[in-house]
Parts: C-alpha cells; structure tokens; sequence
C-alpha cells in the first residue's frame, strides 16, 4: 500500500483513471528488484524516487511529488 500527494486535481483524476496501469508499472519494478535491495531498509529513499520516476512516466498532467510507502509484502 502506499499514498501519493499532488495539489494538483487534473492529476488527481489522471492517477485514479491509470490507478491499473500505474500499479502494474510498479508492479514490474518491484518484481525485477532482488529480494536483498527490497529487503534492506537503506534501499527505502531509492525505491521511493525510483517508484515515483516509475509512475511519473505515465501521467501527462504534471507529476507526483511524494510516495508514502505504508507497508509491502514481500513473499
């Protein structure tokens, strides 16, 4: 789970209109990141800019400033 901030309304409605698109484009980075760099809480600052460069790729009406990353499972 994880939230994401913008002032932004156009982005706010471009993000809940690609929610499936934006996950699976996070899905994807994370499933090609070792168990060891997801596991190891130094990692936490680079996943977040990488996650955010990831979404951002996606979305045409500005970009998200912020990801809050509430919790992942890793299995």
């Amino acid at each position: 789970r994880y939230t994401t901030s913008t002032e932004s309304q156009e982005l706010a409605k471009e993000f809940q209109r690609k929610i499936v698109i934006l996950r699976d484009a996070a899905y994807y980075y994370l499933r090609n990141k070792s168990i060891e760099f997801l596991t190891d809480p130094a990692n936490l600052d680079l996943l977040k800019r990488d996650l955010l460069t990831v979404m951002n790729q996606y979305l045409a009406s500005g970009q998200l400033g912020d990801i809050l990353i509430e919790e992942y499972l890793i299995k």
